[in-house]
């Protein structure tokens, strides 16, 4: 089979785009020629996986809900409804290779669905190259997955497993890999323009003509986040159904009139064997946090080898900081004078983060402790704290070490704000409490662009809601990286 990656702008419908139809002809007629080869492949089950589906850290959620329906009347389309039968025997066999290569894929079903409050309904990152599709070809089952907040690796070894589990039922299933490119490609767009999206879209694009869109991986996750991309997710579990099998892509349409990059690809078999595709993703990944570990601050770099210390022994390794010199367990480093003091000098609260090429892998600290200790003390615990209790993820392992990166904030005391119109996300952290309960987001954190939004996942963090907050805190922090 031929699978397919296609971009999900409702804007491409006629109900909905019609007077800008002109502008997306190129991408238009891309998605109908889509719609006509994948009619002529008749294929059995059509996976689609979009990024605007439930997503999470932990998990690729396999919507397993009791009815596959949904809609585009949020964007102006109230002449089209959609209802697709579930391949309910596709996700069984899924859901067992996932079982047997010890990955993360979850089946999502009502119940979870009402737990996390989550809509049932199909979005439009599925139903949109579903319109186009289903103009020529309606005999499949559907199958439809979200991507999750994963390493390129995970989830290039992930994607494997969708062929995997046709293989198993025997089954003819076509994958439909549905994301836009970059949005920041000018400020006519949804974003304000950033220089990293036309280098973003135009490696994209190499790596599709080229067949080789393994050597995405030598993209920064800086650049991704300034690009604002949400096809990569998708687009890597693509290429893990070639992770031992050789592929040829082409681009069939690239357009971008809107401030986002929209690219229509075509994937297919080629003779000869993979390249461990997930392998060669990794060496490039490897190769710039090392360039990244080299440019790390003193600071930072302090974290760092605490935190390999105790992924090596377990325990709290013996420090020791003299005028020129610090030492962790055996291993002596140089400093200079102002390292010494900073590492010396008392401090309140502390947020160690720890990265994995770019994704959070843990995040603990403190706010409003009246407890002080020096700096380097505060940075030994919460790095510990960090790497191994943050309840969000498995602890940290020594084989992952290669792929991590730290930074270090040091918070400024707590101010009391009025209300959150004297909030900035970009330059104040916020703390907010119901009474009993607190709940605190650091600034600056990429995806986080509003005092709305920071609000609401601090208030998450603290199990309540905006509307139950009693107390707004503000504070700056110093960053290390």
């Amino acid at each position: 089979m031929k699978h397919y990656f296609m971009p999900h702008a409702p804007v491409f419908l006629p109900n909905i785009g019609v007077s800008e139809a002109p502008r997306v002809k190129m991408t238009f007629d891309a998605m109908h020629e889509v719609g006509k080869r994948v009619a002529s492949q008749a294929p059995e089950t059509i996976v689609v996986i979009s990024p605007h589906g439930p997503r999470f850290t932990d998990a690729i959620a396999i919507h397993d809900q009791n009815r596959y329906q949904g809609d585009l009347k949020a964007f102006g389309d109230f002449d089209h409804t959609f209802s697709f039968e579930k391949d309910t025997a596709y996700i069984r066999a899924l859901m067992g290779c996932n079982q047997a290569a010890n990955k993360r894929f979850f089946a999502l079903k009502d119940a979870h669905y009402q737990q996390f409050d989550l809509d049932t309904a199909l979005d439009h990152g599925v139903l949109v190259p579903l319109y186009f599709i289903t103009q020529y070809y309606r005999n499949f089952k559907l199958v439809c997955l979200s991507d999750a907040d994963f390493s390129p690796i995970e989830l290039i070894e992930s994607g494997k497993l969708l062929r995997e589990a046709a293989d198993r039922i025997g089954r003819k299933v076509l994958v439909i890999a549905s994301g836009d490119l970059s949005h920041t490609l000018s400020d006519q767009g949804p974003y304000q323009y950033k220089p990293a999206s036309a280098i973003v879209d135009n490696a994209v694009c190499e790596a599709i003509e080229t067949s080789g869109i393994e050597h995405l991986g030598a993209l920064s996750p800086e650049t991704v986040v300034e690009a604002a991309i949400c096809g990569l997710g998708s687009l890597w579990l693509l290429l893990g159904i070639y992770e031992d099998i050789a592929y040829q892509s082409k681009c069939l349409s690239y357009q971008g009139p809107f401030g986002v990059g929209y690219a229509v690809a075509e994937f297919e078999d080629a003779d000869g064997t993979g390249a461990q595709r997930a392998r060669v993703v990794e060496a490039q990944i490897k190769a710039r946090i090392r360039t990244a570990r080299n440019q790390m601050s003193p600071i930072a770099t302090y974290a760092l080898r605490i935190l390999k210390a105790r992924l090596q022994d377990r325990m709290p390794p013996r420090i020791a900081i003299t005028e020129k010199a610090y030492s962790i367990n055996n291993s002596k480093y140089e400093i200079d004078e102002v390292l010494q003091k900073q590492l010396m000098t008392k401090t309140a609260d502390v947020f160690v983060s720890i990265k994995s090429d770019g994704a959070l892998r843990g995040c603990i600290g403190s706010v409003g402790s009246e407890e002080t200790a020096p700096l380097y003390e505060k940075i030994a615990y919460y790095v510990a704290q960090a790497a191994f209790h943050d309840s969000r993820f498995d602890p940290i392992e020594m084989t992952e070490y290669e792929m991590l990166t730290v930074s270090v904030d040091i918070l400024s005391p707590l101010e009391m704000v009025k209300s959150a119109e004297a909030l900035d996300p970009f330059n104040y952290g916020v703390c907010v409490t119901d009474g009993v309960n607190s709940g605190v987001l650091l600034p600056a954190i990429e995806g986080v662009d509003s005092t709305v939004e920071q609000m609401r996942i601090a208030a998450h963090k603290g199990g309540f809601t905006v509307e139950e907050v009693k107390r707004i805190y503000r504070f700056t922090v110093d960053r290390y990286l």
